[in-house]
């Protein structure tokens, strides 16, 4: 039902899923969520499903979209090696990376030089630098200990705190979203920000604003309950901008 769920949500959103593989051994994947009444805050429990068993040979067969496309966006719920080599491939068909480090986990550093765009929440970013990160300044330390990895541009983002962007030439933090309606669900605002960065860079705006946009598209997915039903359409976006 996931699985049928998932297909008609693209259908409805426009979206093309012809790179979707529907398997026949492995169910779609399922999380469950704990949600904090008063704060919105969340915890979740993930089973990855056909998620898990996506292989190198899928990536490959995905290439002549990876090589069209303007941003390879990825996380790591995929298995580790597939991740890898598929950052890697987009890597050499010179396709921008974004990597959203969700769950935080090991990796090469060798990875670390291919990934243009560094996504992690405070509590990822604590797990790849030797500090807690809570604060701005704890998120400036954190930025720079990641830029000397090889990263090319930093983004932690800080919950209520807003984000913190750096690279080699500028840094600077940004305040969430200004919302009308309250902070119910924060369950997904990490992919919506994710997708809004992406969506901006792909239209060639600036990084700010591009952070601005993102931080505006995660800000109004907090103001629904659920995850995929929770992520707002472009002319919400908009209107909040």
């Amino acid at each position: 039902q996931f699985g049928s769920m998932a297909t008609e949500i693209y259908e409805n959103s426009g979206v093309d899923y012809s790179n979707v593989i529907i398997s026949k051994d492995h169910s779609t994947g399922a999380a469950g969520i704990l949600v904090n009444e008063g704060t919105g805050a969340n915890a979740i429990n993930v089973f990855p499903g056909a998620a898990g068993a996506i292989t190198i040979e899928d990536i490959d067969k995905a290439e002549e979209a990876i090589k069209n496309s303007s941003i390879f966006l990825t996380q790591l719920e995929a298995p580790k090696d597939v991740v890898t080599y598929a950052l890697k491939k987009a890597n050499n068909l010179k396709v921008k990376t974004i990597l959203n480090p969700a769950p935080a986990a090991e990796f090469d550093s060798s990875l670390f030089p291919l990934i243009d765009y560094f996504t992690p929440n405070e509590t990822e970013a604590s797990f790849y630098v030797d500090h807690d990160v809570v604060t701005y300044e704890d998120a400036e330390k954190a930025a720079s200990q990641l830029l000397d990895k090889g990263i090319k541009n930093v983004v932690i983002t800080l919950g209520e705190k807003g984000a913190y962007f750096a690279n080699s030439e500028e840094k600077f933090s940004l305040p969430i979203a200004n919302l009308s309606n309250p902070v119910v669900d924060t369950t997904g605002a990490g992919d919506a920000f994710n997708a809004g960065l992406a969506v901006a860079l792909t239209e060639g705006q600036k990084i700010k604003d591009s952070l601005i946009f993102a931080s505006a598209t995660a800000g109004l997915s907090t103001t629904k309950i659920g995850t995929a039903n929770s992520m707002p359409s472009r002319e919400e976006i908009d209107r909040i901008l």
